[in-house]
């Protein structure tokens, strides 16, 4: 299983926020099974089916010898193969972009954000920042999720871009690259 080399890229703060509801402005909500996002007069409120405060029984590893914490779900690695190939072609009616949910051809697609969140602050003349990197693939239904990403984390830009490479900035890297998958 390879990670999709095909994604809208949100690339820039907010995009995934303006997406998250259709581009009729007259229209003020947008709804699946998954989330339902309203636009409010301050701004965007997002719902999600399943609003979980804990990542306890939700997140899968797969047993490939390192230690797994107790409240994740170890899993073969067969098994986690198939279900990551199963997350990247998610079924069309949650793979809509809520944006083009109005068109008369509805766009449905991955889309994905790169983040760079600060770890560890500098400390002048002892110790550079250090930053992780991660990478999140949703389902164009599930966008406003990454709103919510976003508005915590920041944007890191285009994964693909030079100077977003962390590999190629070491001195302010942890060394740490995560992905997540929803």
């Amino acid at each position: 299983v390879k990670l999709p080399e095909h994604t809208l890229f949100l690339d820039s703060y907010g995009i995934a926020r303006e997406l998250s509801l259709p581009s009729d402005k007259n229209i003020h909500e947008f709804h699946n099974d998954q989330v339902s996002s309203y636009r409010i007069s301050n701004g965007v409120m997002h719902n999600p089916q399943n609003d979980r405060r804990t990542t306890k029984g939700s997140f899968h590893i797969a047993e490939y010898g390192l230690p797994i914490p107790a409240d994740k779900i170890a899993v073969p690695l067969l098994t986690y193969s198939r279900l990551l190939k199963a997350a990247f072609e998610p079924p069309s009616d949650i793979n809509t972009l809520p944006y083009t949910s109005t068109w008369n051809n509805p766009i449905e697609c991955m889309c994905s954000l790169f983040i760079r969140p600060l770890v560890c602050p500098e400390i002048p003349g002892v110790w550079p920042e250090k930053r992780l990197e991660m990478r999140f693939f949703v389902p164009g239904g599930c966008v406003s999720n990454l709103d919510f990403v976003e508005s915590i984390f920041g944007n890191g830009g285009d994964p693909h871009l030079p100077e977003n490479n962390a590999a190629l900035d070491p001195e302010h890297w942890t060394g740490t690259t995560g992905c997540v998958v929803l």
